[in-house]
């Protein structure tokens, strides 16, 4: 507690004060407040300079609202919502709701548009609808909080993992991918056409021209080489048969020679058969000896480490002992 005599010092008028505290607190007598100052202050929000690019968006598509005036399906749909007066109905519209029940209409109106039940959380094409939707809703935030970092490290996040799971839609179902690419207008994804000059005249048409002309050569080229090839293998298959069928032949006659009966091609071909899987499983070997070594080769680093610490605690504890002897 303060004395008396400092507490009216205090708390009397801000022309009573002494010399020394108006100046230091920059008071002054119309205002009676030395901090009413900073509120007359216009504040200056710094946004990020240049704007920020996100990189691989692959679309621009903004993100669309629904109307502030309508009413969600899922509160329509409620009988005695039917039965209100039409002056308290819109109470019940987006503009008094959340904006998370918002957008989860719209990515559930999108998931039907496209063909997807609003519960399917397994397939990659609904995995990319959601994706999208939420890319698009977070890009709107982030234009109006631009000084958010972790709302744009999150979407930088969400970007890369969009881009990840379109890769895998299209490895793995490319006519889903197509589809889904043109109604979500994903197109940065593709590469510059370089012939798209942006005009058209003599020397850009016949340039297409040639381009055209040297793919259908390209086609005609691939075509005649799979029907060589075609032909080929078929070749190959009876000649490989022919020698095959002569290397049977000579076994059986060369065991019927030595056992002095007639040809047994049964037990010739089982024989040709056992040698075969000898040689597979020989071939076989060799071939993943490498992959297995690689494999391993963490293990054979990790025993000669370990090899290598015993041994140098070995020699430290020998260096000891001798300390203690001397």
């Amino acid at each position: 507690m303060l004395p008396g005599g400092l507490c009216s010092v205090f708390y009397m008028p801000a022309v009573g004060l002494p010399y020394i505290f108006r100046t230091g607190l920059s008071t002054s007598a119309c205002l009676s407040r030395w901090y009413k100052k900073f509120f007359r202050l216009k504040k200056q929000v710094s946004v990020f300079k240049p704007p920020v690019q996100f990189e691989k968006d692959w679309e621009k598509k903004p993100y669309e609202s629904l109307p502030s005036s309508s009413i969600p399906p899922s509160i329509e749909c409620i009988s005695s919502f039917k039965s209100l007066d039409e002056s308290v109905k819109p109470i019940f519209s987006y503009e008094f709701a959340s904006k998370e029940l918002e957008f989860n209409d719209v990515l559930n109106a999108k998931l039907k548009e496209l063909g997807y039940d609003p519960t399917d959380d397994n397939s990659t094409g609904a995995k990319i609808i959601r994706m999208t939707m939420r890319l698009r809703y977070k890009k709107k935030l982030f234009e109006e909080h631009p000084r958010n970092v972790t709302l744009l490290r999150a979407t930088r996040c969400l970007i890369s993992a969009r881009r990840r799971t379109l890769r895998l839609l299209r490895s793995t179902n490319m006519p889903e991918f197509e589809r889904l690419t043109k109604a979500l207008e994903i197109t940065g994804y593709l590469h510059p056409d370089p012939y798209d000059f942006g005009y058209m005249d003599e020397t850009v048409r016949r340039k297409k021209a040639t381009r055209a002309e040297c793919y259908q050569i390209r086609l005609a080229k691939l075509a005649n080489l799979k029907v060589r090839r075609a032909t080929s293998e078929q070749e190959f298959y009876a000649r490989k048969e022919e020698t095959l069928e002569n290397l049977l032949n000579d076994l059986a006659l060369l065991e019927s020679k030595d056992s002095d009966k007639a040809p047994d091609r049964e037990k010739a071909l089982a024989t040709l058969q056992t040698l075969f899987r000898e040689v597979v499983s020989e071939r076989k070997n060799e071939v993943l000896k490498g992959p297995q070594d690689d494999q391993l080769l963490w293990y054979y680093k990790e025993e000669e480490e370990r090899e290598k610490y015993a041994r140098v605690q070995a020699e430290k504890a020998e260096k000891q002992l001798r300390r203690k002897k001397k």
